[in-house]
């Protein structure tokens, strides 16, 4: 008997439409070919309708349970349980030629490597070597593994998160979801390869970078750990081509010596030695402690005193003068360090604010170190002071209370250093340059303080300390010509016109090897520049009433 296959060569291939038709002519030498027509419909969206099997061309289901079908050849009745075991073993027994040609057909497939690929993913089956693959990791030199690696560890230093994240048991089931082939390099391979290669790579980059800089700024810091280890770290401020302003952090060192004049000289010259910047340093910005400006000094470099450590200064300073005033910030602090340490309090409060429909805000804590916090911790307390006054006599604690009265005098001293919270805000901040703000804003806030219509003795010890820490200004060259080149003050901020006469000097005379002297004139804005950035409400508007006038 001659058997053929027509229809693809009843290919196991999915077809487009969701009916198959296989079709089957079959015929002998001595009698007419007769063509076999069997419509094998299965429905797209489920497997267990398909019927892929070679073998369902010559049987029928007779059951609505399918589990009992009918030989197209002989008649007979085979049973079936989901399989064609049965069905080929009766085709091999009484229907050999039949059963042959379905065997040769299945060999093609096999044969045929595309073909059987396609098989396996029509049926949604993988063989024994894919599934296997599929589950195995990525090699170590594998290009996904080193891509994953690399995001890992720029998300831990970006985070700031700890190596041994890696190690976590939530974390590694998020990645068991994410992609079952990876795993994780371990703690010990991240701080011993990953993170110095990211290191030394970084470093490179800003050393490249650092080459094609003419001039440069340095800030510069020391502190104690909290396991009294002391540190110095470096800040490098520059203007890359591009006019972006930047601000990387050199070097974070341990200082083992004591803090000298000529070892902290030391110290950050090899610092600046070790990134190639050392000629290129045109200002060094520290606190205002003897030892550091002396050690600037002695690099031969260019001093200034950051504002924000000298606001810090004047106001700690200001408030240390008026001993009633520190009775009353300590009584404050009392109360706030109750509720810290009682979650009972706590609770009762929390309740207190909703039933009093206040802002549902913690109180904060005083911080020796930065003056600022005093002004947030009295401006959080007179704004809780009805919840906190409530839940203090709730729980018994009138020991702790603070009389009604009292609350004027921290509302006054509250506005009185509104401003010095303002200026020290927008002085801290990294997005834009802030040199040239430093002579306005030390004279708009004497100004503003001295003209106050309080009597508070705090504005007085205020004004006192801002005269003998802003004397001088004027008269460093730096922020004589910083200011001069800010089209928002030009000679409009100065107080003294002799010195904005003298920057005007030393600002031609290093202009005029590069600018022509026609071209060397310093117009007069006509009217008020305002800044670009938010600006104290207070502040500058003393400064454009004076600019008016």
């Amino acid at each position: 008997m001659d058997l053929s296959f027509s229809s693809q060569e009843l290919s196991s291939e999915p077809s487009n439409s969701s009916d198959e038709t296989l079709e089957l002519a079959a015929g002998a030498s001595s009698t007419p070919r007769s063509t076999l027509s069997l419509n094998l419909t299965s429905n797209s969206s489920s497997r267990s309708g398909k019927k892929r099997s070679l073998a369902w061309v010559h049987y029928t289901t007779t059951t609505s349970d399918d589990k009992t079908a009918q030989c197209n050849l002989c008649g007979e009745k085979v049973k079936t349980s989901g399989n064609t075991t049965n069905l080929m073993i009766h085709l091999k027994k009484y229907h050999e030629s039949e059963h042959a040609a379905i065997m040769q057909q299945q060999e093609k497939v096999t044969q045929n490597p595309s073909k059987k690929r396609c098989t396996e993913l029509a049926k949604g089956q993988l063989t024994l070597s894919g599934s296997i693959e599929r589950t195995a990791g990525y090699p170590k030199n594998s290009f996904k593994r080193a891509l994953i690696d690399k995001a890992l560890v720029k998300m831990i230093t970006t985070d700031l998160q700890p190596a041994s994240f890696v190690e976590d048991t939530g974390f590694n089931e998020f990645l068991r979801v994410i992609d079952p082939k990876y795993t994780p390099p371990s703690r010990r391979t991240i701080m011993r390869d990953h993170l110095s290669q990211l290191y030394s790579s970084k470093c490179d980059e800003l050393r490249k970078e650092l080459e094609g800089v003419q001039h440069c700024s340095i800030t510069t810091d020391c502190w104690t750990s909290r396991a009294t280890e002391g540190y110095i770290i470096v800040t490098c401020h520059y203007i890359r081509n591009n006019w972006e302003l930047r601000s990387m952090v050199l070097n974070t060192t341990r200082l083992t010596t004591s803090h000298t004049s000529e070892n902290l000289a030391l110290a950050l010259k090899e610092i600046t030695d070790r990134w190639g910047i050392t000629e290129k340093v045109h200002c060094c910005i520290s606190d205002s402690a003897n030892n550091i400006k002396r050690a600037i000094r002695l690099n031969q470099w260019s001093h200034l005193s950051c504002l924000a450590h000298t606001i810090n200064l004047i106001v700690a300073t200001s408030i240390s003068h008026d001993q009633e005033l520190v009775t009353l910030v300590g009584s404050v602090k009392k109360i706030v360090s109750f509720f810290h340490h009682s979650s009972k309090a706590m609770d009762s409060l929390h309740l207190n604010q909703k039933r009093l429909n206040l802002p549902e805000h913690k109180l904060i804590q005083q911080v020796d170190t930065r003056w600022n916090s005093t002004y947030y911790m009295l401006e959080r307390y007179l704004e809780q002071y009805e919840a906190i006054k409530t839940t203090l006599c709730l729980l018994d604690r009138n020991d702790l209370m603070i009389p009604r009265e009292r609350n004027t005098a921290l509302q006054e001293v509250v506005k009185i250093l509104t401003p010095f919270e303002s200026v020290t805000r927008e002085i801290s901040s990294e997005n834009y340059t802030s040199g040239s703000k430093i002579i306005p804003i030390s004279r708009c806030l004497q100004r503003l303080v001295s003209t106050s219509v309080t009597s508070h003795s705090l504005a007085e010890s205020l004004v006192t300390e801002m005269r003998a820490r802003f004397l001088g200004m004027e008269e460093n060259n730096l922020l004589t010509v910083s200011t001069l080149l800010d089209p928002r003050f030009k000679k409009l901020a100065f107080s003294d016109k002799d010195a904005a006469e003298r920057g005007v000097r030393i600002l031609l005379s290093e202009a005029s090897i590069d600018v022509p002297a026609g071209n060397s004139r310093v117009n007069e804005p006509s009217v008020s520049i305002q800044s670009a950035e938010p600006q104290p409400n207070d502040l500058w508007k003393v400064f454009d009433e004076e600019v008016a006038q």
